[in-house]
Order: C-alpha cells, then sequence, then structure tokens
C-alpha cells in the first residue's frame, strides 16, 4: 500500500468513527499518522495530493470562530485549509 493509500484509509476511518459528515479535520489525520509521519510531512502530502485531484482541502470562512484559532490548518496561498474531503 502506497502512503497516498495510506492516508485515504486513515481519512475514511476517521470520518466513519468520528461521523464527520466528510469532513475530516486536518489535526485528527496529523494525530492518526502520528509515529509514522511528521507534521509537515503530512501537510505537504495533503497539498500534493489535492494537486493530483486524490482529495480536496476546505478551509473555514471564519478561521478566528475554530476552537485553537486557526493554529491547526495549512496555509495554502492566501488561503488556510482545515479540512479534507476524499474525492
Amino acid at each position: 500500500m502506497s502512503v497516498e493509500q495510506d492516508i485515504i484509509a486513515i481519512v475514511r476511518e476517521l470520518n466513519r468513527s468520528g461521523r464527520h459528515g466528510g469532513l475530516v479535520p486536518i489535526s485528527e489525520i496529523r494525530g492518526a499518522a502520528k509515529g509514522h509521519l511528521s507534521r509537515s510531512e503530512v501537510d505537504a502530502l495533503l497539498l500534493e495530493m489535492e494537486r493530483k485531484f486524490i482529495l480536496d482541502l476546505k478551509i473555514a470562512n471564519d478561521p478566528r470562530a475554530l476552537s485553537d484559532g486557526g493554529a491547526s490548518g495549512i496555509p495554502r496561498g492566501q488561503t488556510v485549509a482545515y479540512w479534507v474531503v476524499v474525492r
């Protein structure tokens, strides 16, 4: 299984177990991958997977409204992504 397939499996399992309705928090993906991939490796992999149209990264309309004040996101140009949706 490739690292990308592992990430997809993690996202699907977190979505199922957390009942996220498809929007899986990036912070949870990082937590599930901890010990295997660093935070920066997970972030880089998610960005690459989005470029390959494997998944979508979603933004918050108002990051200040998030419980962590927006610290858990991945910077993407002028926006910050907080959730992952598998295509």
